[in-house]
């Protein structure tokens, strides 16, 4: 019995062990599957914020094409509640790329068939208010760009600041950027004062310089003094934006509106040449990014949407029979060159059709400047030498007085009286006629260079006499203003026409009236 028992007893013991050795091996094995299910979850969240990286990268340089073939390759893959951050990038990125490409429908599409389900998603994240505030961004931002529906977007703006200020989150960048969006927001609905006031908030609370808000920042800033007239203000703050554009190499989809509003800014200083630099590397920008390849990626878009099935059953109708993808593919060979050609002939006849606007504009104006300015020239010396007449008959009339005065007798008690009065009428020309003289000199200075230039032997007082003739004074009217008798005035014409070699048919006022000033 008792050798019975211990057979027992080990085969209990022995079915213990072996049970516990089992479980303790199926228990690696879970810790193990656990420790792979996590690494490998670890390398997707890293794959997929490594692509993310790149959209942005991609939209930023402005190759659209690379961003949405990106987009499109990853956007099935995160559809989990546990990559809602990354989804609401892609959404901000595409949203982007359509609004860009001005598919407005597209745009509100992709958005609104995407809005409630990522913000269901985003409710049961740990940065839900980081998440929500860039949701409620994109959202304003499609109502203000895409619908122009700027009261929509400044009440999802105000909205979504506020939320923000619940949460004490004031300080953060998301929060400056929804500010910032306000701002550009009241600054296209003419509300300057509310404009003014967060852009200046928004300014003194950015501590880093190379940080790319202030790239945005100053392009706001740039708006704000363009729409309110500040122009020197308008280029100060465009050419920093452009400038850290260049440097950090960051939204270039703003570049060409930058190069646009500065081409304009600069035509209205009357800076021409700068003006037209800054036009046309707009329009190569503009070329490079939105010309020769916008057709084709709104094309793109339109081809990588169609659905998968559409296209299959468009194959199998062309492999049908080779004689037909023969004829297919011969006819389409043949449109693509006609509408390439008429394309490209299009593209260069507008091109050059606009280069001769553009040119004869900028003569235009110049020519314009030019007939206003001799206009002004003209009206100026006719107040300056009204002037003169005025002071001039003012004089007579105190020598007049004076010589009334001095005849007529008066009463011993009266005398000094009257010798006062005659000696507060005593005439001091010579300040007069140097302000006089100095400003005539300063309105006539092309005038004179260009007689100076051409005939070297004329005086100083030639040049002047040369300018009244011009204006039409007579030889008295001159000798009243230089203070040189008529017969020393005739003398001086004689002699200018002799340094002028002119014969005696020219008539010295129709030849100075002749001289055009540049």
């Amino acid at each position: 019995m008792n050798i019975k028992y211990k057979h027992i007893e080990i085969l209990i013991l022995f079915f213990l062990f072996f049970n516990s050795f089992q479980y303790s091996i199926i228990g690696q094995q879970k810790i193990v599957a656990k420790d792979v299910i996590n690494n490998s979850h670890k390398d997707l969240k890293e794959e997929f914020h490594s692509k993310i990286l790149d959209v942005k990268r991609y939209m930023g340089l402005g190759q659209y094409q690379k961003a949405y073939d990106l987009i499109k390759n990853i956007n099935p893959k995160i559809k989990q509640q546990e990559f809602i951050s990354y989804r609401v990038e892609l959404l901000y990125q595409q949203l982007g790329l359509y609004l860009i490409f001005e598919q407005i429908e597209k745009a509100n599409a992709v958005f609104y068939s995407n809005y409630e389900s990522i913000a269901k998603d985003i409710n049961e994240h740990q940065d839900k208010i980081q998440l929500n505030n860039k949701l409620n961004s994109m959202h304003s931002w499609l109502e203000s760009r895409g619908n122009n529906n700027l009261i929509k977007a400044e009440e999802i703006l105000i909205k979504s600041i506020n939320y923000i200020k619940q949460n004490g989150l004031e300080n953060s960048l998301s929060f400056l950027y929804t500010q910032l969006g306000l701002a550009d927001c009241y600054i296209l609905m003419y509300k300057f004062e509310q404009a003014k006031s967060i852009l200046l908030d928004i300014k003194g609370k950015i501590t880093d310089p190379k940080d790319h808000i202030n790239c945005l920042l100053n392009r706001s800033l740039g708006n704000f003094f363009f729409k309110t007239k500040n122009y020197e203000n308008a280029i100060l703050y465009y050419e920093k934006s452009l400038q850290q554009i260049n440097s950090q190499k960051i939204h270039i989809d703003i570049k060409v509106e930058l190069l646009e509003n500065l081409a304009e800014l600069y035509h209205k200083r009357d800076m021409l040449k700068k003006a037209y630099s800054y036009l046309l590397e707009s329009k190569s920008m503009n070329d490079s990014l939105f010309g020769s390849r916008s057709m084709q990626n709104k094309v793109l878009f339109e081809i990588r949407d169609k659905n998968a099935k559409q296209i299959a059953e468009q194959k199998l109708i062309i492999l049908k029979s080779k004689k037909d993808v023969w004829f297919l593919k011969s006819v389409m060979y043949i449109s693509s060159l006609v509408l390439l050609i008429i394309g490209i002939l299009i593209y260069f006849f507008r091109k050059i059709k606009k280069q001769k606007i553009e040119k004869e504009f900028i003569e235009d104006e110049k020519r314009a400047e030019h007939i206003r300015q001799k206009k002004e020239l003209e009206l100026k010396n006719k107040e300056l030498l009204s002037s003169a007449l005025q002071l001039m008959e003012k004089e007579n009339l105190q020598e007049d007085i004076k010589e009334q005065l001095n005849k007529i007798e008066f009463k011993e008690a009266n005398t000094p009286i009257i010798r006062k009065i005659i000696r507060s009428l005593k005439i001091d020309r010579s300040k007069k006629w140097e302000e006089f003289d100095m400003h005539f000199t300063a309105l006539n200075h092309s005038f004179f260079k260009i007689l100076k230039d051409e005939f070297p032997l004329l005086t100083k007082t030639d040049l002047k006499i040369c300018a009244f003739v011009k204006l039409g004074f007579s030889s008295k009217d001159m000798s009243q203003i230089m203070g040189i008798g008529v017969e020393g005035i005739n003398t001086s014409r004689s002699r200018i026409r002799k340094k002028m070699n002119l014969k005696r048919a020219v008539v010295l006022v129709d030849f100075l009236q002749k001289i055009k000033e540049h």
